[in-house]
């Protein structure tokens, strides 16, 4: 897929009903790696496998029972019995942050990397076999979603995937399996993907596990955005209610996400704007989510001023986050608590680096002073 800006929408009503259609599927890059496989002699047919098994790139019959049988484990339900152990992580990640003499700190290495890694040790049940090997190879799979990429990359891709599926393919497997990646694997288990093997079930958690970070992304884009609020303004954040009243709009705004693609399987038609069979489009999340024709507000200072309405931070249609509920769930306990402690972290702005990639905010590094609540 190439990327052009020819075919950007940017319409929230019209981006709505595109993610819905039953007539655009998320692109593949399977074929662009047949082709590369044959034209360079490149063996891909592991990293082929995954992408057929990805969640992200699905369509059809199969990603519908998968995405069926995802619904009860990341459903609200299921996931309220994770909810106490959330509050736990939360508290856990303030406590070193409290117990440090500087005030300074780095938003990624300090907030969000710890946040992820036990999300995915406490909630998930993954027990990763090295940490830092972990993030590594997470940093590096998240550019599967990356259009064009070079071959070089590509191995790169495959290898950090091979490494992530094996290990979690051992621990699902395993009777003392816990958490999500056993419930996942209970609910899977009774559908087509798993006539053969495990390794399916394990490509699908890997996509899930690869997808939360963008909710410890999402965590850091919603700290930045607070950083022109006054103090007052940013009270409202202390406050479990509030959060989780206002959580879907702050999301909306703040969400990782830049993009979302879709390719179209027949000559299709929206409000008239019209799209070719095979035309590759964009969706550019930030403004189709600021559109000012369909929401009333967008300013983040008054967002408990706005009627609560749909949004694409999570996608849409058979292709919406299976891993929304547990987002949302780890956003609203873990925000109040950060605000609870630190009213007023300062994120140096100017200072901040972020990775390479066109398809979302993902940070590097941020410097933060925190404000504590006692200073």
């Amino acid at each position: 897929m190439k990327i052009s800006l020819d075919n950007c929408v940017s319409s929230q009503k019209i981006a709505q009903k595109i993610l819905t259609s039953n007539k655009m599927f998320p692109p593949s890059i399977k074929v662009y790696l047949m082709k590369l496989q044959q034209q360079a002699d490149v063996d891909f047919s592991k990293l082929i496998n995954i992408v057929d098994n990805f969640l992200s790139f699905m369509s059809g019959e199969k990603h519908k029972e998968i995405k069926v049988a995802l619904a009860k484990p990341m459903g609200k339900t299921n996931l309220l019995s994770y909810k106490e152990t959330i509050q736990k992580i939360g508290q856990g990640l303030v406590g070193p942050l409290q117990q440090q003499c500087a005030d300074t700190i780095n938003l990624v290495k300090d907030i969000e990397i710890p946040l992820f890694l036990n999300i995915i040790k406490e909630v998930f049940g993954f027990q990763p076999e090295n940490d830092e090997a972990l993030l590594k190879d997470i940093n590096i799979a998240v550019h599967i979603i990356e259009p064009m990429q070079s071959i070089k990359v590509l191995l790169q891709i495959q290898s950090a995937f091979e490494r992530l599926i094996s290990q979690i393919s051992k621990q699902i497997a395993s009777p003392k399996s816990t958490g999500l990646m056993k419930d996942i694997h209970s609910a899977l288990s009774n559908t087509n993907i798993n006539d053969d093997s495990v390794e399916k079930i394990a490509i699908v958690i890997t996509n899930l596990l690869v997808a939360s970070r963008t909710t410890t992304e999402t965590l850091s884009n919603i700290i930045i955005a607070n950083k022109n609020l006054t103090a007052k303004e940013r009270e409202k954040f202390s406050d479990v209610v509030w959060v989780k009243d206002n959580l879907s709009d702050l999301v909306r705004l703040c969400a990782s996400a830049v993009y979302l693609t879709r390719t179209a399987s027949e000559d299709v038609c929206f409000d008239e704007i019209k799209f070719q069979k095979n035309d590759n489009l964009l969706i550019h999340v930030p403004s189709t989510n600021r559109d000012d024709s369909y929401y009333q507000n967008c300013d983040y200072s008054k967002l408990d001023k706005s009627p609560k309405q749909r949004s694409i931070a999570f996608g849409g249609g058979i292709h919406r986050c299976p891993g929304e509920q547990l987002a949302l769930m780890t956003l609203a306990e873990i925000l109040p608590v950060l605000y609870q402690n630190f009213p007023n972290i300062e994120v140096d702005i100017k200072k901040a680096e972020y990775m390479p990639t066109r398809l979302a905010i993902r940070l590097m590094s941020a410097p933060a002073v925190l404000n504590r609540v006692n200073n």
